[in-house]
């Protein structure tokens, strides 16, 4: 009922007048038309509309206080609603937000996760392409150590077949050497006898020679021209020796007198002497200074090394 009067209350203040209106016109009807016996006066009828006229403005006023009340409650309703709804939409926002966190969080756990899954798979893969890669590389290595095995054991065969040719020919080589040393060693042999037969023959022929040389020699030795060459030497040494104060009488010394063809003396050594060290220095130094000597009358008579028996007092 109060929701309705708010709502109309404009028509009723209308219908209100206009009812104070008729009233009115019913009042001067009734001046201008005396009532009959028995009605109400005019005045009356004035009251009771007055009376009318207040209720309804109090009762206006009190709806109009109802109104302001209500419209106070409503405000503060309206005002707790929209608090309420903004806290609401606080809410609302927050769990949006939550929800919209929570989302990119699913989100982003979403893509970490294929992330992840691509990154497993691609790690899948690759692990699958370096299986495949080591499987290749382990048959490759298989078939190459099985081709290297093949090869090795055709080597090894070739070096046998070499070494088995190799030991033929050593040992045909070796029977060749040996054939060949039979040969050489019996060739040797007859050499050797050869040689030796002809060291006999040129032994027995230089003995000879030499024997017949010797004896020509000490035939010529023992001529007289050896002994006039063998003066002769001796007289030449010593007229080139200085006596030394020390000599005695009696002096016999043997010097021994290396020279050449040409008669140049090359050695002199003094042996056996009864001289001291000056005798034997002067005698050295005579020798020496009589370099050339003389040659022989004969050139068979010429000996490299000379034996003269130096005697100066003989």
């Amino acid at each position: 009922m109060l929701n309705f009067l708010k709502q109309h209350r404009i028509a009723l203040l209308w219908s209100v007048v206009l009812h104070g209106a008729l009233l009115a016109v019913l009042t001067v009807s009734f001046f201008r038309d005396p009532p009959f016996a028995g009605a109400p006066g005019p005045q009356a009828a004035i009251e009771s509309a007055v009376v009318d006229a207040s209720r309804i403005e109090e009762e206006m006023r009190k709806l109009d206080e109802a109104d302001q009340q209500a419209l106070r409650e409503r405000e503060a309703e309206e005002q707790r609603a929209r608090d309420e709804a903004a806290q609401a939409r606080r809410e609302q926002e927050e769990e949006a937000r939550r929800l919209q966190e929570l989302r990119e969080q699913r989100e982003a756990a979403v893509v970490e996760q294929q992330q992840r899954e691509a990154q497993e798979q691609a790690e899948r893969e690759r692990q699958a392409e370096l299986d495949a890669e080591r499987e290749a590389q382990a048959e490759r290595a298989r078939e190459e150590a099985a081709e290297q095995e093949a090869e090795l054991r055709r080597q090894q065969e070739a070096e046998r077949e070499r070494l088995a040719e190799l030991e033929r020919q050593r040992k045909e080589e070796e029977a060749r050497l040996a054939r060949l040393e039979e040969e050489r060693r019996e060739q040797e042999r007859l050499q050797r006898e050869a040689e030796e037969a002809r060291r006999k023959a040129a032994a027995q022929a230089a003995l000879e020679e030499e024997i017949a040389a010797e004896q020509a020699l000490a035939a010529l030795q023992s001529s007289p021209a050896a002994e006039q060459y063998i003066a002769l030497l001796t007289q030449h040494i010593q007229r080139q020796w200085i006596r030394p104060p020390s000599a005695q009488p009696g002096l016999k010394c043997d010097v021994y007198v290396t020279q050449i063809p040409s008669g140049d003396v090359t050695n002199v050594r003094v042996g056996t002497c009864n001289g001291d060290g000056a005798v034997i220095r002067s005698i050295e130094a005579a020798v020496n200074r009589a370099s050339p000597l003389p040659r022989p009358p004969v050139p068979e008579l010429f000996q490299r090394n000379l034996l003269v028996i130096f005697e100066p007092d003989s």
